[in-house]
């Protein structure tokens, strides 16, 4: 990481923070996700004749780019909350459950799904619904704490694109893992 030289006028260039950029990113895959609900709903419900999600390019290419966006977002609010970590005490709480809700749902679904291969067991359809009010409620917290942190800079607010691209990477292993 190199260091930013004043310009000739004795100004600083602008850098923009990383809140900034991740709101850009978040709202760039937002908007990318809603072009690719209209090529959906403009196609209609036809089969895919056995060929799957990539025999309609564009929509797919909308969603993957969108969920891209999502996850870099998230890797931006991660690297810059590691950077400089939340220093309020909201702030602290609220990257704490910002991280048990990134981390939950992948553990437990390994976890649970490692043993029941170990042992041979089939898990029967909607076996990790249990899990999901505490995912949820970790999460409502975390952005709950984020927003009311008093860091500088309203930096509590990187927990948002930090969960969104923690959700949208899970979801995106899930459906590439999941040999349905």
């Amino acid at each position: 990481m190199g260091t930013f030289k004043p310009g000739p006028d004795r100004t600083a260039p602008y850098r923009p923070s990383a809140l900034t950029v991740t709101i850009g990113l978040d709202a760039l895959a937002i908007a990318l996700f809603v072009a690719f609900a209209i090529a959906v709903q403009r196609d209609g419900p036809q089969g895919s004749g056995g060929e799957g999600f990539f025999s309609e390019p564009v929509p797919a290419a909308l969603l993957l780019t969108a969920a891209s966006l999502a996850v870099a977002a998230g890797v931006v609010a991660a690297v810059s909350l590691v950077r400089v970590p939340l220093r309020s005490r909201s702030g602290r709480w609220a990257s704490r459950l910002a991280v048990v809700n990134a981390l939950l749902m992948p553990l437990v679904a390994v976890s649970v799904t490692t043993v029941a291969w170990l042992v041979g067991y089939d898990l029967p359809e909607g076996w990790g619904e249990p899990i999901a009010p505490v995912w949820l409620l970790s999460g409502l917290a975390a952005l709950v704490l984020g927003v009311r942190a008093k860091d500088p800079g309203r930096r509590g607010l990187l927990v948002l694109p930090l969960m969104i691209g923690a959700a949208v990477l899970t979801f995106w292993l899930g459906e590439i893992l999941d040999p349905h």
